[in-house]
């Protein structure tokens, strides 16, 4: 959400930078290497054709849906941890906060609750779990390891609760909401200058 979706976080920290990836509200994210093999295997048919930032917007989009994603960026040459760490929401933040930090940035309150799906999708678990509002005991053991205080706070506020219900219950509509939200998200910050990296992790 830095600079729009241009792969930056890719991106290793260097000597002389500290990359957003290591920034505190990234240090979840997995699943670079599933990003290097794509990237591999197309680098040896159409090298210095698909940029990283194209192939993390498919993948997303494959993971959940098939709805059409925005593709054509270029990689972005930048990547900062304290940019990260001033500009993404905080894994500790209310959901005024949440709402304010997407608004920001040109999203709503469905895309909100679409692109953090995984908290619907687990509500249930976190407060309704044998349908006498109890919490997994899975889930309960492993809570500060496992899920973020904003997971929660979705589900302080009754409109982004009720429409996680309404996705949890329905997923085939999550799905479409996920797709465009993906969409929108793509378009921050427009295609923009960059480049096509030949490895996602250095510029080139």
């Amino acid at each position: 959400l830095l600079q729009g979706c241009d792969a930056s976080i890719l991106l290793d920290s260097t000597a002389s930078n500290s990359a957003e990836k290591d920034a505190i509200p990234n240090q979840t994210v997995a699943g670079y290497e599933v990003i290097d093999e794509i990237k591999a295997r197309l680098e040896v048919v159409c090298p210095s054709s698909v940029s990283c930032a194209d192939i993390v917007a498919l993948a997303a989009r494959d993971a959940v849906s098939f709805q059409p994603v925005s593709i054509g960026r270029k990689d972005g040459r930048v990547s900062s941890s304290s940019e990260a760490s001033a500009n993404l929401p905080s894994p500790f933040s209310n959901f005024t906060t949440l709402l304010q930090d997407f608004k920001n940035k040109g999203l709503d309150l469905q895309d909100l609750v679409a692109l953090s799906g995984h908290c619907g999708l687990i509500s249930d678990r976190l407060f309704n779990f044998t349908g006498v509002g109890d919490t997994d005991p899975s889930i309960a053991r492993v809570y500060n390891q496992g899920l973020f205080e904003s997971d929660a706070a979705l589900l302080t506020d009754q409109r982004s609760a009720r429409m996680s219900r309404v996705f949890e219950t329905n997923r085939e509509l999550f799905f479409v909401a996920f797709g465009q939200s993906m969409v929108k998200m793509g378009a921050i910050g427009g295609v923009g200058a960059g480049e096509i990296r030949k490895n996602c992790h250095v510029i080139n």
